[in-house]
């Protein structure tokens, strides 16, 4: 279990003689979050495929007095997170990941649930010399932050539609094997002692 005094989130506040509603960063009374998280590694459903996996279940509450009365949101919140690499033979390798986040409290807000898919592939050259990789994040969409947040006896929805689809592709070379790497950073650090110690 973990409890923090005084943290600091994005607050709502509403002022007594308008309805204008003022969002800052401001001190809560108190966090508490406790939870447990399982994980699996190495593991192997068929051929060729390695997996991993976790699972966590969380639950946070948040306690504050911005208003008149004290006020507090909680939430138990499911999480989920599988990463798959496909070995395809010939120096090519997929990944597919994904991630589930299930509804949450944070601060005065609770945050509906969202997820994430991402993808990429892999093709290895010249020995294992260099690899060029394609890849893109949140293939479907699915990273969207909705939030609702009580204010007096009021409520407030916002809707993030950020784009946080990414399509990128990139190439690595490796100019030396790791052992060089190392001889040379070691002499590197001798030098830079000698040096020091003058």
């Amino acid at each position: 279990m973990n409890q923090t005094n005084d943290v600091i989130a994005k607050s709502f506040i509403l002022s007594e003689n308008s309805k204008r509603v003022y969002v800052m960063p401001k001190n809560l009374a108190t966090y508490k979050s406790y939870g447990v998280r399982l994980s699996a590694g190495n593991l192997s459903p068929v051929k060729y495929v390695q997996s991993t996996a976790s699972i966590g279940l969380t639950h946070n509450q948040y306690e504050w007095n911005l208003i008149q009365d004290a006020n507090k949101t909680a939430q138990t919140t499911l999480m989920l997170h599988i990463g798959n690499r496909f070995l395809l033979g010939k120096g090519w390798l997929a990944e597919l990941t994904g991630y589930y986040n299930g509804r949450m409290a944070m601060g005065q807000m609770k945050i509906a649930s969202f997820g994430q898919i991402t993808a990429g592939i892999q093709k290895k050259l010249w020995n294992d010399r260099a690899s060029i990789s394609l890849y893109s994040n949140d293939l479907f969409h699915t990273n969207r932050v909705n939030m609702t947040t009580r204010i007096g006896n009021s409520t407030a929805r916002t809707f993030e539609k950020e784009d946080h689809c990414i399509l990128g592709i990139s190439f690595t070379w490796k100019f030396s094997k790791g052992f060089e790497s190392k001889e040379f950073k070691r002499k590197g650090e001798a030098f830079d002692t000698k040096r020091i110690n003058l």
